[in-house]
């Protein structure tokens, strides 16, 4: 009998919606981001030492340099925000944040998912970064509704 070896994938996704006062989506973006080494470590860390490890907030930045395995924070962080909401369903585990319409304005080049963190910027351990193909703009008429969902598969 021969036995196959799989090698598991971590896959992140977020999607991102930006929402008028009325509550109409102006935009809206999917896309897969990059879970970034510390990410890798820290799922390691629970498994191996114990440890409780969990994203707790997302960031925004304003730099768009390409994401990279050895990412540990975001370029140039400009807001962050704790998650309101995470669930697990199968094989993955969804984190969700509301930006509201007073919390930011600017333009997003960039996004992190942070691990054990604080609203203090930079705080925490990186999990997952991602860059949108194009920058996104919000402005104080504007909402951001962040989903990003993280699914773990055997192939």
């Amino acid at each position: 009998m021969q036995v196959k070896d799989s090698i598991p994938k971590i896959k992140g996704i977020v999607d991102i919606q930006v929402i008028d006062k009325d509550g109409n989506v102006k935009a809206h973006y999917t896309d897969h981001n990059l879970v970034v080494d510390s990410g890798i470590a820290l799922i390691l860390d629970t498994l191996v030492n114990n440890k409780a490890h969990r994203p707790t907030h997302m960031a925004l930045g304003t730099n768009n340099t390409a994401a990279a395995n050895t990412d540990t924070s975001l370029k140039a962080e400009a807001y962050r925000k704790a998650i309101t909401s995470s669930t697990i369903t199968g094989n993955s585990a969804k984190y969700a944040a509301f930006i509201a319409f007073a919390d930011y304005a600017g333009t997003i080049s960039e996004l992190g998912l942070f691990a054990d963190a604080s609203d203090t910027a930079s705080s925490g351990t990186l999990f997952s970064r991602f860059i949108p193909t194009t920058a996104i703009t919000k402005t104080l008429a504007d909402a951001l509704v962040i989903s990003w969902t993280i699914t773990f598969s055997a192939s």
